[in-house]
């Protein structure tokens, strides 16, 4: 009897998606996925203590995550090739619920989505969590599709209740790109004339509110069973749940300026190859999306109801796509900011939208005018785009750099404790002294000076503080160490405050049988 033949239909606008986001990602980021280059925290890609660290954080669904899908050590090229994945499924998700189907805007949208500042400085410096977080990001669109496009409305709130949980368990700031595709999505219907546009944007927003509160309810009660169960303890750092603040008054009230003006401030910051020119197409592509939105409404003549629905959701977005920042006290870093994208996406629908609308009124006959207007955003992205990955392989040779020059440095130092008469490799105690970052040794390339401004990407070693000492000791050299961590005797502290710093004769001392390395005066 003959098999049948196994064919799995895939949906044309998946290859092309598939196709679009695997050339951004390797144009990107390919590099990363085929280095090494581990800095920072990510140097904890094969270390232990972190499973608590990420749980303390509130981050309880990442080990499910290691233990389920990746396993615990975080493999450059498996990490790009699940991100990879993921990021599929989120463009893929953006094109429908944001209703894009031309191949200039999928293929502009994979490359925004793939160029985010964001992405990039998780890859440079937390690329042991890059596909935790791009799987986080996929859920929240799927999140944010089921809520505004699902056809049974209660099945579909609690299911993305359900997704809202899980990606919260795995990154927290992630959230704002659920809120902010929710509000550029009823944007978008709002342009569109008939009678339900108002109802219907009005109940899907209110079913992503109840979907979000139910979420955040059922995270609470997950977090405070793991932390019982595990007997973990939070920290409360800002971008923790343990650092959380509710605010009132007159406090509460500047938080929310504040969270409302970062999202524009950053404009003004953005980095890049060329810095300048990035924020100046970032601009180009905004003005050009709220341009094309005019003319969409104009020719929809949308009625004056739906004009005043739009102007309020464009004015509360960015504090959609930065609320957040409420909760931490103002503290955001790059790694926060993904939903910061989501205007650029926005500004995209409204382009494609605005064209459609032109042909059908000019047809074949379309003017030049209107032509070269469409292809200003188009162009101002691709541009944007090219900086972008150039910019993005700087810093991913800067951290390689840095990963080699870290080795150089390290052997020097571990070769000078050896030295010390009665030391055992693995038995004899060690503590390190100081700052590697502000050592004699420590120098900034200057050709990479510009590179600095991302978060993690400013320090000139791959050790940045204390623990990471230990992480690149153990799971990079695979050198058998014993930490010191116990508190100096006088003694101690008096023999170590005289003693010179490395690479300097006796900057590598034994004292009551713990060898010191003083790297600078603390």
């Amino acid at each position: 009897m003959q098999m049948e033949k196994l064919d799995v239909q895939i949906q044309p606008k998946l290859k092309k998606i598939a196709l679009y986001t695997l050339i951004f990602m390797v144009l990107l980021h390919g590099y990363r996925y085929v280095s090494l280059g581990f800095s920072h925290d990510s140097l904890a890609f094969a270390w232990q203590p972190d499973l608590e660290w990420q749980i303390s954080l509130g981050r309880y669904m990442q080990p499910f995550y290691w233990w389920i899908i990746r396993g615990r050590i975080a493999a450059p090229f498996i990490v790009g090739v699940l991100s990879y994945g993921y990021m599929v499924g989120s463009v893929y998700g953006v094109a429908s619920l944001l209703d894009l189907k031309a191949k200039t805007s999928l293929f502009l949208l994979a490359g925004l989505m793939c160029g985010s500042l964001a992405f990039i400085a998780l890859d440079a410096t937390y690329s042991h969590t890059a596909d935790v977080y791009m799987l986080a990001l996929m859920l929240n669109i799927a999140a944010a599709w089921l809520c505004l496009r699902g056809r049974r409305r209660v099945p579909s709130v609690l299911a993305a209740a359900v997704l809202l949980v899980i990606s919260t368990g795995l990154y927290q700031a992630y959230l704002q790109v659920f809120t902010a595709l929710t509000m550029v999505w009823a944007l978008l219907r709002l342009l569109k004339t008939d009678d339900r546009a108002i109802p219907e944007a009005a109940a899907r927003c209110a079913q992503s509110f109840l979907a979000l509160m139910l979420a955040m309810a059922l995270f609470f009660v997950g977090y405070y069973v793991v932390m019982a169960v595990t007997g973990v303890e939070a920290v409360s750092k800002a971008n923790s749940i343990g650092g959380m603040k509710v605010l009132s008054g007159a406090a509460l009230v500047d938080m929310v300026k504040t969270t409302w003006k970062m999202p524009l401030r950053q404009l003004g910051r953005l980095q890049g190859r060329i810095a300048p020119l990035a924020r100046m197409l970032t601009a180009v592509v905004l003005m050009t999306g709220a341009a094309a939105t005019i003319f969409t409404a104009r020719r929809s003549r949308v009625s004056a109801w739906q004009a005043l629905g739009m102007a309020v959701l464009a004015l509360l977005l960015p504090f959609g796509m930065n609320w957040i920042c409420l909760f931490c006290g103002g503290v955001v870093h790059d790694l926060m900011m993904y939903a910061y994208i989501v205007p650029l996406l926005a500004a995209l629908a409204a382009n494609e939208r605005a064209w459609n609308l032109a042909l059908a009124d000019e047809g074949k006959q379309i003017g030049k005018k209107t032509r070269a207007a469409a292809c200003v955003l188009p162009l101002a992205v691709l541009t944007l785009l090219f900086d972008r990955g150039i910019y993005a392989n700087q810093i991913y040779l800067k951290k390689d750099l840095e990963y080699d020059t870290t080795l150089s440095v390290m052997t020097r130092v571990v070769d000078r404790i050896e030295q010390v008469e009665g030391y055992i490799p693995g038995e004899t105690p060690v503590k390190f002294l100081g700052d590697i970052q502000r050592s004699k040794l420590a120098m900034t390339r200057p050709a990479f000076a510009h590179l600095g401004s991302l978060t993690g990407t400013e320090e000139n070693y791959a050790i940045t503080y204390g623990d990471t000492f230990w992480m690149y000791l153990e799971d990079v050299m695979g050198y058998p160490i014993k930490r010191f961590r116990e508190t100096k005797n006088e003694e101690q502290e008096r023999v170590t405050d005289d003693m010179p710093c490395f690479p300097d004769k006796d900057s590598v001392q034994m004292v009551d049988g713990v060898v010191f390395v003083k790297l600078t005066a603390q």
